[in-house]
């Protein structure tokens, strides 16, 4: 499975950052008991927090994509066409990407102009709404019949 800082080549790293290309959609079994922690190991329910185990995963995928994105972004800049070339690489439509961008009020015929201004906070939202069209995340709750469950469901 994925591990905290995959996007940095931890665990399996990149190799199986790739590997979630071929999924149409996400699913996160995750422990509502908050028994473990994001490593999966044994903690003390009371302190376990299963959200934090959502925002490390979106987190990780997030910063993989930015992270190559942004290592291509002068590229990017001098041809915007590249822009959809880059995201279409996650196996995703040019429409994704399309999408993402009138989230953002934009269109790719506007990108060229408003994107030279840019800073990382504007490409982090970009791949944040990607993110949400192109990798949606079901959420499947492991040890739900624990004690303390219910309160983190």
């Amino acid at each position: 499975g994925l591990v905290p800082g995959a996007y940095e080549g931890r665990g399996k790293g990149n190799a199986f950052l790739n590997d979630l290309c071929d999924a149409h959609v996400l699913i996160h079994v995750l422990d509502a008991s908050g028994e473990t922690d994001r490593e999966g190991n044994a903690v003390d329910a009371v302190s376990g927090d299963p959200s934090c185990d959502v925002d490390w995963v979106r987190s990780e995928i997030h910063m993989w994509i930015y992270n190559n994105v942004r290592a291509k972004w002068d590229s990017i800049l001098r041809k915007p066409a590249r822009l959809v070339e880059m995201f279409s690489g996650y196996h995703a439509r040019p429409t994704v990407i399309e999408a993402a961008l009138e989230r953002m009020g934009l269109t790719l015929a506007k990108f060229p102009a408003v994107s030279v201004n840019w800073e990382p906070k504007e490409l982090h939202r970009l791949v944040a709404h990607y993110l949400r069209i192109r990798f949606p995340l079901l959420l499947c709750c492991n040890k739900a019949d624990r004690p303390l469950a219910a309160a983190n469901i």
